[in-house]
């Protein structure tokens, strides 16, 4: 039985039925023989591949492990990554790929852009003339899987998470709460590619990439800092605004270090409450190519962010980041990859995790966390982690 990734009971049953169909269907055609089990392709037989990832900074980056373990199968294949426009940028410099195709869907785009139907068949034709021998959905999408049918992908690898297993080729189980990073991995070891190390995701920039000296005197930063990521791609996640100033307070009385904002650029305006006319705060939301602020990222002592892109960031550029999460998601599928990470989370509430999209009206979860339980685990964490890099260098 396939266990779906929704939430909503209709959708259950109205992708459930399409199944259905769908897998009666394939099963009259192999009676029939109209159509034939494939096998696996060889290596040898792979000129060809395709790998989409289509969702959001923090779900690609969690996937690199797994792109630069198909260089390691498929040596000698043209590998094409296709990937939303948010994540191109990141993408680009990826020495494991061939080729890249950046497309934003209509089904992740988070600020309510129009696609025209148009925009997708040209996508399909672009990737019919490719004819890739093998694609994998790291996702488990629908309409991913649909993308590979139409696009004549002749083996098709990927979850049947939210409907469409009856067009793969091969649909290893889906297990929920496993984590995304090693959900990836598992298609790979579902081909028989069982040799995988598991490495932490990195982040590439190009050799000219601006220096970090350059970079800091780009935004007027003069000193050591703390990072702070208060935005997220969906506004539920996000902790209130009058925290964040409160923890500012809290933070600059106690260190001696500049705290830096970040966020994208549709959100300049909302960040005076944390300025407090403070010119140890450096503002710099809006203003930072996306490499820029992943290297920004980089450099800061701390990084303190809410569950979105920037925790990832963060956290696989080993830098100390602490995370105030909401009840949304489940950690155990996407806690940031990181050897010195602490998320903050309500995870005692019998709601946890609520896995709605749009979360709550309440949003207790994130309620219950305070300024001061914040600043306290900041303090504790800063000790430990002072003590992971006394003992890291011995």
């Amino acid at each position: 039985m396939i266990r779906y990734e929704f939430v909503r009971k209709r959708n259950v049953i109205v992708i459930g039925i399409i199944d259905f169909i769908g897998y009666l269907v394939r099963n009259l055609l192999l009676f029939f023989r109209a159509i034939r089990i494939k096998k696996v392709p060889s290596p040898d037989e792979v000129r060809k591949i395709l790998l989409i990832r289509l969702d959001h900074i923090g779900d690609f980056i969690m996937t690199i492990p797994a792109i630069k373990a198909v260089r390691q199968f498929y040596p000698k294949s043209k590998i094409s990554l296709l990937v939303g426009d948010c994540s191109e940028s990141f993408a680009r410099h990826i020495p494991y790929v061939d080729d890249i195709i950046h497309f934003s869907p209509f089904w992740f785009e988070r600020g309510g852009k129009k696609h025209k139907f148009g925009d997708i068949l040209r996508l399909v034709s672009l990737l019919r003339r490719e004819r890739y021998d093998i694609g994998f959905d790291f996702r488990g999408y629908f309409y991913h899987i649909l993308l590979m049918f139409f696009s004549g992908v002749k083996y098709r690898v990927g979850y049947g998470a939210t409907g469409g297993g009856f067009l793969l080729d091969l649909m290893p189980e889906y297990r929920r709460e496993m984590h995304e990073m090693k959900k990836s991995l598992e298609l790979l070891r579902s081909l028989g590619h069982n040799q995988i190390e598991i490495q932490k995701p990195k982040i590439f920039f190009p050799d000219d990439f601006v220096s970090d000296a350059e970079l800091l005197k780009k935004f007027g930063i003069t000193k050591d800092f703390f990072a702070i990521a208060p935005f997220a791609g969906r506004r539920e996640k996000e902790w209130d605004l009058k925290n964040w100033a409160t923890l500012v307070e809290l933070l600059l009385k106690e260190y001696p270090y500049e705290i830096v904002v970040l966020g994208q650029k549709d959100r300049e305006d909302e960040t005076e409450a944390i300025m407090k006319a403070n010119e140890r705060v450096k503002n710099i939301v809006g203003k930072t190519e996306p490499l820029e602020w992943a290297k920004m990222i980089s450099l800061a002592k701390l990084l303190l962010s809410v569950d979105s892109a920037s925790a990832h960031i963060g956290a696989v550029q080993s830098v100390p980041t602490v995370v105030i999460a909401s009840g949304i998601n489940s950690l155990s599928r996407w806690h940031p990859v990181g050897e010195r990470v602490k998320v903050i989370v309500s995870d005692m509430l019998p709601c946890y995790p609520c896995e709605r999209k749009n979360g709550c009206k309440n949003m207790r979860c994130l309620k219950l966390i305070t300024p001061e339980l914040v600043f306290e685990t900041i303090k504790r964490f800063i000790d430990e982690t002072n003590s992971y890099r006394l003992q890291a260098h011995k």
